[in-house]
């Protein structure tokens, strides 16, 4: 079977037919291109080494070059025998069965130079014309040596030649309109090469075309001035006057047909569901928000049904109509449809009336809000997602500050932003935004169960507020009378049975059909088919610019398409007009155009070359650069986009940073993962280098906080962030941002239990600190290592820092334990130190630090502040043994969790809250709650404090009396206890186990199990646990006199549960 390896573009290895995909890093990608360049003689290993290591050392290079042959040889597959090395040199041996692009395009311009010395015209222009479309991108695309960058440019220059030798012999056989399309890809390759443009310009000439003449000149010169500041020479100026006194007309083109075709045609064979549209809009006057889906096919009908009701709502309800469209192409920034409904006249009217804090909040989707009123504050990122709720009251608001009742359409809702569906769902929910009937449209084989649009029909037809209305193709007879409503003619039966037959009924294939003047069944197989041959009868410069507002990717304006094509307005208006005409476009519509079909958008994109795509990508850019130059809030990601696409990384990834900053301030943080996540893909393409590394450390912080805003503390992404972020930052020996990555790491690691790790950071971040002389980052280091050294068991040394942290409080917290402890650690250390109070047995002020732990929580209005504090206090209950206490601050907790969407802390107050109505209410009914918030814990990954909800599911189980689950659970709490070394809980456990083989009999291991919690509770230094273990000791075997000593020991909290179960206990027994 044939093998190719491609290094036109990116490199591309087929070995006996099949892909070879495992050379995917940049470092084997240019070794094994710089071998295949020179094929011609092996290689010397100081060679290689010092080309692809220049800033290595001898030694270090070759060492390099030793390893990466060693990862070469184990990615190209087992039967490539054309790697050849020894001691000294390597080479990549020529084989007939394996073609290499490069080598057939150096053979075809032999071929080529060999024929023109003959004088043979034929076999000259074959060979170019292999070499052109062997050309198809930049030699190595994505590689960025330096040994690349002659080679690169000597390939660019022969491709030019190659463009510029067919375009001459085209030009010399007559073939003006070949001979113009070289010349355009001359251009299109080197726009600042004056030389291209002169031939171009002279070719329009020649071929009678003084427009095309006229606009290739204009594109010269403002490329000149743009991007050099010069004009054009007096060569070009004098072939712009020739132009000019051109008066032979232009190649006849396909005639334009007339405007009158291009209104739209009546409704076909949709009787049934434009009823069931009006049904729902009579719904929604009598007051009931609802949603209409119309679902079905591409092209059969959906976005045209919804037009209709548009149409008609228009003008009989003082325009409270709005409408939006989502894109498959990137570029659209979360609650794009919303700010396009916000933009629409009624709206937009509402929008003034609306209060100021409100107005604020609309900022983040209306930045234009702030040209109204520059002193308005710009909206800082919402990192919670509780404070996404005050972003969409304001959104409410808008909407019911609209005309009523409103219809909003929004079409192809399949490419829709979750955020933008989190939030339709919330205001269907909700009914705070008046009488709203949504009209959708939807793919629907491109939502499966999962999607969010497909979790939103299903929860509001729960609530019966959802009306889905599937399109079914066309009858025969229907699809008849849309095609002679089209034609505006009779046709015949049999070429209408032919066209039922071809398009299957589907409206768009059938009205694109008889525009495209197709009657053949075999012209006809293929929708793309026919939009092309639609295409191919435009003129020359309508066929260019549906290419460029193709690559626009979604609505685009007349200015935009100016900046980018640096047409002058009369050719440009003539050949948008002409799109127009033939119903290829719709609009302007708030003085946007695009495309009738997102299909005909496919197509015309599809019609151009990889390197004029990526030509008008950088151009679009650049234009919507220059058209949004006072706020580039709203196009950033689009611009990102676009520079991407044109291979132009540095642009994109600066853009993909500010676009993700946007992202945030709209609370769309997994649209900001994923512009972070393409930065980092592209920051990685380039050649190792400090300013390389720092801009990846950069984008890693960025996204570390994004990741745990959006998978929680402990997912191995997060890990894998902060890893990198770590590597790095020890590697430039930077300083500004190693608190946060410390804490970061710290953060992930303790969330899954990985204790002894997590204190070796925090240890790390305290060192920092203190050598930095940092106060707030000391007290941020020992609260930390506090956290850790707590869960480890060692709870005197935990003592000690918390104190330290506890003291430093009241000076502020250090913004790097933000993401973990929220903006005021406060809150965190009175919750960790009223735990460490109780331990140590103090259990009065314990309940005292807590009390204050929660009002200072309540002092922030901070919820996530709120959560935690309710969270610890609950568990200071359990710990209390005081049930009612412990499921009433859970409920709280779990009420502030749901409302705000706190998985990590919502699944710790259902555990408690499980575990505390087991004993308060059903013990069954708890049961089942405790069990469902271990699962809604190990769904975050996290560990921590797990061997201690076992230990409560398993005293749980015996309460229901299942002893066997009861031990297993103990079982397990001590599993994961040594894991991950967590041994704040032992004693309890073992107390717990005691209890255990006590309820069933066996007294003996029991009493063991209690003299294990005693020794486990002195080790950790907690005297409450000790006091529990002599106890239950005590009740066993009937010797009192250690529990007799321990109790003095202990000054306060007389009043609860434990001191009551010990005094109890003396007391029958007369001791004191």
């Amino acid at each position: 079977m044939a093998s190719r390896v491609q290094l036109f573009g990116n490199l591309q290895f087929t070995w006996e037919g099949k892909p070879v995909t495992t050379i995917s890093t940049n470092r084997l990608q240019s070794l094994l291109a710089f071998l295949i360049l020179r094929t011609e003689a092996p290689q010397s290993r100081e060679q290689v080494a010092s080309l692809l290591w220049p800033e290595s050392d001898e030694s270090q290079a070759r060492t390099n070059l030793r390893q990466l042959l060693h990862h070469l040889r184990r990615a190209l597959p087992a039967s490539c025998c054309l790697l050849i090395c020894d001691n000294h040199t390597l080479q990549w041996q020529r084989a007939p069965d394996c073609a290499v692009d490069v080598h057939e395009f150096d053979r075809a311009l032999k071929e080529a130079a060999d024929a023109s010395r003959r004088g043979n015209t034929a076999p000259e222009c074959a060979a170019l014309g292999v070499a052109e479309d062997l050309y198809q991108d930049e030699l190595a695309r994505g590689l960025y040596d330096e040994w690349l960058t002659p080679l690169r440019d000597q390939y660019r220059q022969q491709f030019g030649y190659v463009l510029g030798r067919l375009a001459a012999l085209s030009e010399q056989q007559g073939d003006f309109d070949t001979a113009i399309r070289h010349a355009e890809r001359l251009v299109a390759q080197d726009p600042l090469r004056e030389a291209h443009h002169q031939l171009l310009i002279r070719l329009h000439v020649v071929n009678h075309d003084r427009a095309g003449a006229l606009r290739a000149y204009h594109q010269c010169m403002r490329v000149l001035r743009r991007e050099l500041g010069v004009d054009p020479d007096p060569v070009t100026r004098e072939l712009f006057q020739r132009a000019l006194k051109s008066t032979t007309p232009a190649a006849a083109t396909t005639p334009v047909a007339p405007v009158a075709a291009a209104s739209a045609a009546a409704l076909v064979g949709r009787e049934r569901d434009w009823k069931q549209l009006l049904s729902c809009w009579r719904s929604v006057e009598r007051g009931n928000s609802h949603l209409a889906v119309i679902m079905g096919e591409p092209g059969i009908g959906k976005s045209r049904l919804a037009e209709e009701l548009y149409d008609w709502c228009a003008p009989r309800h003082d325009g409270a109509v709005a409408r939006a469209r989502c894109y498959a192409a990137q570029g659209q920034l979360a609650y794009a449809p919303i700010a396009e409904w916000l933009r629409a006249k009624p709206l937009r009217a509402a929008c003034p009336h609306l209060p100021h804090r409100q107005l604020e909040e609309l900022v983040r989707v209306l930045p234009e809000i702030l040209t109204d009123d520059p002193a308005m504050p710009r909206p800082r990122p919402m990192n919670e997602g509780w404070e996404r709720s005050h972003f969409f009251e304001a959104l409410h608001a808008a909407f019911a500050h609209a005309p009523h009742p409103l219809l909003l359409v929004i079409d192809d809702l399949q490419w829709c932003d979750p955020e933008t569906i989190d939030y339709l769902l919330s205001m269907f929910r909700s009914n705070q935004a008046g009488k709203v009937l949504m009209v959708a449209t939807i793919r629907s084989e491109e939502t499966d169960r999962n999607h969010p649009a497909t979790r939103m029909r299903l929860e509001l037809s729960r609530l019966a507020q959802v009306t889905e209305i599937p399109l079914l193709p066309l009858s025969a007879q229907e699809t008849s009378a849309l095609a002679m409503r089209t034609a505006g003619y009779e046709i015949a039966e049999e070429d209408l049975a032919d066209l039922y037959r071809t398009t299957k009924g589907n409206p768009l294939f059938v009205v694109e059909s008889i525009r495209a003047g197709l009657r053949s069944p075999d012209a006809m197989r293929r929708i793309d088919a026919v939009i092309s041959a639609r295409l191919a009868q435009l003129s020359p410069a309508a066929y260019e610019l549906a290419g460029w507002a193709a690559t626009v990717g979604q609505s685009f304006s007349f200015y935009l398409l100016a900046k980018a094509s640096d047409w002058d307005e009369d050719s440009l208006s003539r050949a948008l007009d002409e799109l127009w005409q033939r119903r290829l476009i719709e609009g302007p519509q708030e003085a946007q155009y695009d495309f009738t079909h997102d299909r005909i958008r496919e197509v015309a994109g599809a019609k151009l070359s990889p390197i004029r795509r990526r030509f008008f990508h950088r151009r679009i850019a650049r234009a919507l650069e220059e058209l949004h130059a006072g706020d580039l809030t709203s196009v950033d990601l689009h611009v990102a986009t676009h520079y991407d696409e044109a291979g132009m990384p540095n642009e994109a990834i600066s853009y993909y940073r500010q676009a993700a900053t946007v992202a945030q301030q709209r609370f769309a943080n997994k649209e900001a993962a994923g512009m972070l996540q393409r930065a980092l893909a592209l920051c990685r393409l380039f050649p190792d280098s400090r300013k390389r590394d720092e801009l990846e450390v950069e984008l890693l912080m960025m996204l570390g906080s994004i990741l745990v805003a959006t998978l929680g503390y402990a997912m191995q992404e997060v890990g894998e962030t902060y890893r990198r972020a770590l590597e790095l930052s020890r590697l430039l020996s930077e300083k500004k941002h190693l608190p946060f990555i410390l804490c970061g790491s710290w953060m992930f690691h303790v969330v899954r239990g990985e204790l002894e790790t997590s204190r070796q950071f925090a240890q790390e971040l305290l060192d920092f600190a203190l050598a930095e002389g940092d106060e707030a980052l000391v007290s941020a280091a020992d609260f930390i290592l506090s956290s850790s050294l707590f869960h480890l068991g060692e709870l005197a040394l935990s003592y000690q820092h918390l104190c330290r942290a506890v003291s430093a409080c009241d000076r502020g917290s250090h913004r790097a334990l933000a993401l973990f402890a929220g903006p005021d650690i406060g809150v965190f250390c009175q919750s960790y130190l009223a735990h460490l109070l109780w331990h140590r047995g103090f259990p009065d002020q314990a309940l005292k630090a807590s009390d204050e732990a929660i009002a200072a929580a309540s002092r922030l209005g901070y919820p996530f502040s709120m959560a935690t504090a309710l969270d610890y206090a609950a568990l200071l209950y359990v710990f209390r043994r005081e049930t009612h206490a412990a499921l009433e601050h859970a409920r709280r907790a779990i009420e502030v969790c749901r409302k705000y969407d706190f998985a990590y802390y919502g699944s710790m107050a259902e555990i408690v809250a499980g575990w505390a109505a087991a004993f308060e209410c059903d013990p069954q009914t708890g049961l089942t709650q405790l069990r469902s918030g271990l699962e809604m814990l190990r769904s975050t990954g996290a560990e921590i404090r797990l061997p201690f909800y076992l230990g409560l599911l398993a005293e749980v189980c015996t309460l229901t009396d299942n002893i066997g689950d009861a031990l297993a659970n103990v079982s397990s709490a001590f599993a994961f206890q040594n894991k991950n070394g967590e041994m704040w809980s032992c004693a309890d456990l073992h107390r717990l186990h005691g209890d255990v083989l006590r309820k069933s009999g066996n007294d003996i291991q029991a009493q063991s199990s209690y003299q294990k919690s005693i020794e486990a509770a002195r080790r950790a230094g907690s005297l409450t646990c000790e006091l529990r273990g002599q106890t239950r000791l005590a009740e066993s075997t009937g010797e009192l006199s250690p529990l007799r000593q321990l109790f003095p020991r202990l000054c306060e909290g007389f009043g609860t549960p434990d001191l009551q179960q010990a005094r109890a206990l003396l007391d029958r027994y007369g001791l004191e």
